[in-house]
C-alpha cells in the first residue's frame, strides 16, 4: 500500500450547554463523538482482499449534572446514549472459492465479488466523576466511562452482476444471497486522572492518565441471515491501553492563555493480528493552542496538533481459516497525522 492515502479528512462535532439550577447543583447536554476510525483503499489495492473501506462512528448525546457536595468537592455523573454507524466493503475472491469447489473455468482472482454492509444501532452507558480541590494551588479529578455494548443490524449487499464465480456459487449453492448481516461490538470503559497545579500566577502546569479497557474488543463477526453465506471474520484480540499527557498554560495577559503540550496515546492493536482495517500504531501528539476572552460573554479556543504514529508492520500468513481466501499479505504502514480544533463559549 505504498504512496496510498487511506484515511482521509474528518470533522469531529462537540457541543456543550450547561446551566446552574441552585449555587451547587449544574446540569447540562454533551454531544460528541467519542470513537471513530475510517480507512479506505482503491479497488485494485494490493489490500484488497484483507480490507477496502472500513469505517465505525460513535455519537452521543449524555444529560448530565454536577453538584458541589462542599467547597472544592464536586460530583457528577449522567447517562451516554451513544448511536453507532459502521460501514465495511469487501472485495471477495469469489473465482478463487469456485476453484476450490472443483466448478471448471474459474482460478483465484479471476472473478471478484464486491460486498456493502452497513448498520447502525443505539445503546446506553454512564459516567461518573468526582473533582476535588487537594489545596489552593492543586486539583485533581477523576472519571469513569462505562463499557457499551452493541447489538448491530444492517443491510448486506452482494454485487452478483459483476461476478460470474459469484453467480455460479449462489445457484448452486445459495452463496451470497443475504441481504442483511448483525454483528456485536463492545466499545470500552475507560477510567481517567487529571491534574492542574498552579506553578505561579501566570503558569499552570497540567497532567493526566487514562487507561481504556480495549481489551473488550476481541473479535469482528458479519454473519448473514441466509443459510449458505458464511460469517465474515477479522479476528483481533486487542488489549487495554494508556494515554499520558503533560502540559502547561500561561497566561499572557488578563485575556490570553497560550497552552502546550506532549500526549502518548498507546495503540490497543496487537500486532499478532493487525490487518490494514486498522493499521494503527503508538500515537506521540505534540499540541499548541491559545484561548481568548473577547468580552463578558463571549471567549474562544484554537488549537493545533501534529501526531507521529509507530510504524505499523501489517503481517497476514494466511494460516488463519478466515484468511483462507484473503490470502497472505505482508506490508508496513507509516502514518502521520494533523488536528486542527476549535472552539467558541457563549455565556448567557
Amino acid at each position: 500500500a505504498a504512496g496510498e492515502r487511506v484515511v482521509d479528512f474528518a470533522v469531529i462535532p462537540n457541543l456543550t450547554i450547561a446551566a446552574p439550577l441552585t449555587e451547587r447543583l449544574i446540569v447540562g447536554v454533551i454531544a460528541n463523538a467519542t470513537f471513530g476510525l475510517s480507512t479506505d483503499y482503491a479497488a485494485d489495492s494490493i489490500v484488497l482482499y484483507q480490507a477496502r473501506e472500513s469505517e465505525l462512528t460513535a455519537l452521543e448525546i449524555s444529560p448530565v449534572a454536577a453538584y458541589e457536595l462542599a467547597d472544592g468537592l464536586t460530583i457528577a455523573g449522567g447517562l451516554r446514549f451513544q448511536h453507532v454507524d459502521v460501514t465495511v466493503t469487501q472485495t471477495i475472491d469469489a473465482g478463487g472459492i469456485a476453484a476450490a469447489s472443483m466448478i471448471p473455468g474459474f482460478a483465484p482472482g479471476s472473478s471478484d465479488l464486491d460486498g456493502a454492509f452497513e448498520g447502525t444501532n443505539w445503546a446506553v452507558g454512564y459516567t461518573v466523576g468526582l473533582n476535588a480541590d487537594l489545596s489552593d494551588r492543586l486539583q485533581v479529578g477523576l472519571v469513569w466511562r462505562s463499557r457499551i455494548e452493541h447489538d448491530i443490524a444492517g443491510d448486506a449487499e452482494f454485487g452478483l452482476a459483476a461476478s460470474p464465480a459469484a453467480q455460479v456459487l449462489n445457484g448452486a449453492v445459495g452463496l451470497f444471497a443475504a441481504d442483511e448481516f448483525s454483528t456485536s461490538i463492545a466499545l470500552p470503559a475507560s477510567a481517567g486522572l487529571g491534574a492542574r497545579f498552579a506553578a505561579s500566577e501566570r503558569l499552570t502546569l497540567l497532567g493526566s492518565a487514562k487507561l481504556t479497557r480495549w481489551s473488550s474488543f476481541e473479535a469482528i463477526t458479519l454473519a448473514f441471515n441466509d443459510a449458505a453465506t458464511p460469517p465474515e471474520n477479522l479476528t483481533q484480540d486487542w488489549r487495554d491501553a494508556w494515554g499520558l499527557s503533560a502540559g502547561g498554560e500561561y497566561e499572557t495577559s488578563d485575556a490570553t492563555i497560550l497552552r502546550a503540550g506532549f500526549y502518548w496515546d498507546q495503540s490497543p492493536v496487537n500486532g499478532d493480528f493487525a490487518s490494514p482495517r486498522i493499521p494503527d500504531g503508538d500515537r506521540y501528539w505534540f499540541a499548541a493552542g491559545v484561548s481568548h476572552v473577547f468580552s463578558e460573554n463571549i471567549s474562544a479556543d484554537l488549537g493545533l496538533a501534529y501526531a507521529i504514529f509507530d510504524d505499523r508492520a501489517i503481517d497476514v500468513s494466511g494460516a488463519l481459516p478466515e484468511d483462507l481466501f484473503r490470502g497472505a499479505l505482508s506490508l508496513n504502514f507509516e502514518t502521520q497525522a494533523i488536528a486542527v480544533s476549535g472552539r467558541l463559549r457563549w455565556r448567557f
